[in-house]
């Protein structure tokens, strides 16, 4: 669900405005993931300010996720 223009607004505790974006890809690993996003936008991702990362059950349950 994407998130509405208001939500990182100061009355948040944001403290800027702005819209968010929802990208989703598919890759073998994290890193494709990174490196296709990457591609697809300006700015580089920095997983350190996301609140939620969403992962396939199926993902999630090998064996060497």
């Amino acid at each position: 669900m994407p998130i509405g223009a208001d939500a990182g607004g100061p009355e948040a505790g944001g403290g800027q405005s702005g819209v968010s974006e929802i990208i989703s890809v598919e890759a073998v690993n994290i890193d494709s993931a990174l490196s296709l996003i990457n591609g697809y936008i300006s700015k580089k991702i920095n997983l350190s300010h996301s609140k939620v990362i969403v992962i396939s059950e199926s993902l999630a349950t090998r064996r060497y996720f």
